[in-house]
């Protein structure tokens, strides 16, 4: 029953992995949008599946690692087709993980968009931010938060990080408030330079933090970070909220020197 409907989605390529990255199911629409047949492709690694730099970074295991350890990951970035197809971009790259004891995991609702060559490099700034009303909204606060942590110069894995965490923050916004705002800025002291996350919602609020921050605690029981999660992720995590007005959420990330 799972793989029909797995065979029936259209618009996503939807690909189970085990829990060493390697392919074990591939449907139609993975065929149709990266161009590797069922005998081509099940049985390879999903590194196959990345530009040949960001697999020397060990980028696919370290977001393997990070599926299987919080449930869940989230990313955007550049794409690889079979041989005789173009490069791509893709929107989403989202990997939710059945188990966190391992059953393998499968990256899900892979959109894709063909690059374009003449595309240039965001303008760098210092501090910004973009609300936070619909869905294509935590899309673009991820690619925000991508560009100015990579401008800032953190590292690959760093940059992961902080965007996995500002995307499930993103995502609880528009899920729990309907609406928000992130603002972002580059942050400095005598000897650190860093990126700080700012969300802000009037929502319900959270009743109570502490028990929020309790390790596997969810209200939606779903297989999200969680704010647990999200504090790992980064370097420090302050939440101030009042039920029935609102949460502030403020992460920061340093620069290792």
């Amino acid at each position: 029953m799972l793989q029909l409907l797995v065979d029936a989605v259209k618009d996503y390529a939807i690909i189970m992995l085990d829990t060493g990255g390697r392919v074990l199911t591939w449907n139609p629409t993975a065929q149709r949008l990266k161009g590797w047949k069922p005998d081509e492709i099940i049985g390879q690694h999903f590194s196959r599946f990345y530009p040949a730099e960001d697999v020397e970074k060990g980028k696919t295991e370290m977001e393997l690692k990070v599926a299987q350890r919080e449930g869940r990951f989230e990313d955007e970035g550049w794409r690889v087709r079979h041989a005789n197809r173009p490069h791509l971009r893709e929107h989403r790259n989202r990997a939710e993980c059945g188990s966190r004891s391992g059953h393998g995991c499968h990256p899900a609702q892979l959109t894709e968009i063909p690059m374009n060559p003449t595309t240039q490099p965001p303008t760098p700034s210092t501090e910004g931010e973009i609300p936070i009303k619909t869905e294509s909204d935590i899309v673009a606060t991820r690619r925000q938060v991508r560009d100015a942590a990579a401008q800032l110069g953190f590292g690959i894995t760093d940059v992961t990080r902080i965007v996995t965490a500002a995307s499930e923050l993103a995502r609880n916004v528009f899920k729990y408030a309907g609406e928000g705002v992130m603002r972002w800025k580059r942050v400095e002291t005598p000897t650190q330079a860093g990126l700080e996350l700012r969300f802000v919602d009037r929502g319900p609020g959270i009743a109570d933090i502490k028990l929020a921050m309790q390790e596997g605690y969810s209200t939606s029981k779903g297989l999200g970070l969680g704010l647990p999660g999200v504090k790992r992720l980064m370097d420090e995590m302050d939440i101030q909220s009042e039920p029935g007005k609102g949460t502030t959420v403020t992460l920061k990330k340093w620069r290792k020197s």
